[in-house]
Formats: C-alpha cells, structure tokens, sequence
C-alpha cells in the first residue's frame, strides 16, 4: 500500500518537473529572441536618425518609365466607386497595355519638402489619356498641390490639401524617397519602429543578406527588409491587404563617399485582381545633390490666375482672378465656366462659411438663448 501511494505522488511530481523545466526553456527561447530583436531596432533606428541629420537638405531628378496593363484601371483603381466609373465597369479601360515616359523633381530642406511630376493620367470620362503637370509642396505647416496643366480639364485646379503632414509622402512612387531620407519623420509619414517586429535576421533579397521587419494591422501587412552591410536601407517594401495582390518597391543604391548611400533608382508593383501585375514603374534618378541651394518660397506654391482652389482645411472653395484675388465658389458653380464665374461674385448669404465659425455662431446663439430663458423665469418668480 505505502509503495502504490509512493508512486501515485511521484508520476504528478515527474510532470510537474516536466512542465516547469518546458516553461522554463520556452522563456529562455523568449529572452534570447527578445535581445537581439532590441538589439537590432535600436541599430536600425540610429542609423535612420545618422542618415537624417547627414542628409538635410537634398534635391535630385527622375525619370520613369510607367507601365498600365489592358484593363487595369477598370479592373482596380475603378471597380468599387460610385456612378463616374460606370462606364469604366461596363468597358475594359485601358483598351490596351501602354507604357509612359515621366519625369518628376524632389526637394527636401529639413522638414520642408516639393515635388514636382510631369506625365499622363486617365481620364474615365474622356475614355484617354491625358497630359498632367503638377507641382505639390510642403512648408512645414501646409501641404498643397497645383496642377499647372491638365489636359482633362478646361480650367487648372489647386488643393490645400492637409495641416500638418506632407500628403504626397503617401505617394505610392514617391515611399522610397522617404523611406531613405526621412523614414522616422511623423510630417512624412515616417515608421514607428516600436510597432514592428524581426522576423527573419538573415533574409536573402536581391543577393544582400537583409533583416525583414513586419508590421500588422487587421488584415493589413508591411514588410521590410533592411540591409545591415549598407546603414539598414530599405531594400524592398510590401504592402498587401490580400497575400495575392501585394504592392512591392524594390530600391537600388550607389554609395557616396561623404554621406554614404544614395538612392539611384527603384522599380514597383502593384499586382491586380487577376492576380497578373496590372502596374509598374522604373525609375532612374538622373541628378542628386545634397548641397542644393534654394529660392525664397521653394516650398510654397501660389496659385495661377484661373486656378479653382479646394481647401479642405477651412473647407472652401474660390476661384482665382487675373489680379490674384479671389471669388468664392458654391457647389453650384461647379458647372459654370471660369468666365461665367468673373462675371458675377457670390452673395454673402451664398457663400461657404469655415465649419469653426458655424460652430462659434452655434454655440454663442445657444448660450445667449439660455441665458434669457434663465433671466424671464427668474422676473416671473420674483414678481410672483
């Protein structure tokens, strides 16, 4: 009896032993994990915040040679909108693959940034291809865009478009710029390491043994690869709400003797619904200088004579005149022309008023509502 009782205490105690000495392997596996998954975050974030501080100012050109394939803007930019790209859904847009030459600017001074772009888009109500030039800009508070021709329209057009951060740093094309010269910098969209996590320290990407940083959100995935030997560069990028229709950058680099590597080009790929590229680009950068010298106001731009501006952070909307004043719009002069537009102004009763003076109106004939209200009961009471 005492020998059954002897082994009925010992198996429990063996698998006690067992699972305390699994646990203990297990949290030994997460500490060894752990220190070099810190170890290398802290390198990658010092060497990102090295290249910043050596690259203050930059200005460099492109071209590109942009490829659209049969159906793509149909099949994916178009096929969850609203009534415009009913025409699009109906007919396979492009009709064939086609293939543009680009060319773009960039200028960056601190947190200061302009980008300029010279290429085609395509219009769904045309049913063409047309030429656009625009120029977007950055001055450290707002971010504008103007597009100084624009075949597709018979008017120019200008956007204050966001306060505080540089909209086209969101600019699938434009990711590896700032992805190398300001990657931690909130204005443009820069990362925020501490979100992500290392996954493979010895992944082979175009012949260079890189680390893969991931990061996700839902469904959503970003993928790094960082090259150690080379300041931790971005080698690659994917991003892919669905694993079979990723976007990927590829980025290739020359180095510079005094400041270290520099982009010399990259290539993207947007994959589309038929699981066939419906999208690339190659770009090759054809002028750098990293000790550019810049006019007054490079990093502001001024609306032309004719442009109609929206301005989403006072949301309102005018048209510009010749002497550079300007004539407030409503949603119903959208259908007038430029000339329509000079020869009448808006009405003070019709024009848009900015939603924080509405709000002040609100609340000011609110207050003074209730204060009379107060008043009335506190003389019926009285006189009561």
């Amino acid at each position: 009896m005492c020998q059954e009782q002897r082994r009925w205490w010992f198996r429990p105690a063996v698998v006690l032993v067992v699972l305390a000495l699994v646990a203990c392997a297990e949290a030994a596996g997460e500490a060894r994990a752990q220190v070099p998954n810190n170890q290398t975050m802290a390198a990658i974030e010092a060497a990102w915040k090295a290249r910043q501080k050596r690259f203050e100012k930059v200005q460099m050109k492109w071209t590109a040679r942009h490829t659209f394939a049969k159906g793509s803007i149909s099949n994916d930019h178009l096929a969850q909108r609203g009534p415009d790209a009913a025409k699009a859904r109906d007919e396979i847009q492009p009709p064939e693959d086609v293939t543009f030459e680009m060319s773009s600017e960039f200028a960056l001074d601190g947190n200061k940034a302009r980008y300029g772009h010279s290429g085609m888009t395509w219009y769904v109500n045309h049913g063409k291809w047309c030429a656009v030039t625009y120029v977007s800009t950055f001055d450290g508070t707002l971010s504008k865009l103007h597009y100084l021709k624009d075949e597709g329209l018979d008017y120019r057009t200008g956007v204050i478009q966001r306060k505080g951060a540089y909209q086209s740093a969101n600019n699938w094309a434009m990711r590896p710029v700032f992805l190398h010269f300001r990657p931690l910098e909130a204005p443009f969209f820069g990362l925020d390491l501490t979100a992500f996590t290392v996954t493979s320290v010895a992944s082979k990407v175009r012949k260079a043994s890189c680390v893969e940083l991931q990061h996700r959100v839902g469904s959503s995935q970003l993928r790094l690869w960082v090259d150690p030997e080379r300041d931790y560069v971005v080698v690659r990028q994917v991003i892919s709400d669905d694993p079979s229709r990723p976007w990927q950058f590829d980025v290739d680099y020359r180095e510079d003797g005094e400041r270290g590597w520099v982009i010399s080009g990259w290539q993207t790929t947007t994959v589309g619904r038929s699981g066939k590229v419906s999208e690339s680009q190659k770009i090759t950068v054809t002028e750098f200088d990293a000790t550019p010298r810049f006019p007054k106001r490079h990093f502001d731009v001024t609306f032309a004579p004719g442009a109609r501006v929206t301005d989403n952070v006072s949301r309102t909307r005018w048209l510009v005149r010749p002497d550079g004043s300007t004539r407030m719009m409503t949603p119903d002069d959208g259908r007038l022309t430029n000339e329509e537009l000079l020869r009448t102004d808006v009405p003070v009763s019709r024009r848009w008023l900015p939603p924080w003076l509405l709000t002040c109106v609100a609340v000011c004939g609110t207050v003074c509502l209730s204060l009379f209200v107060i008043r009335r009961f506190r003389r019926k009471r009285g006189s009561a």
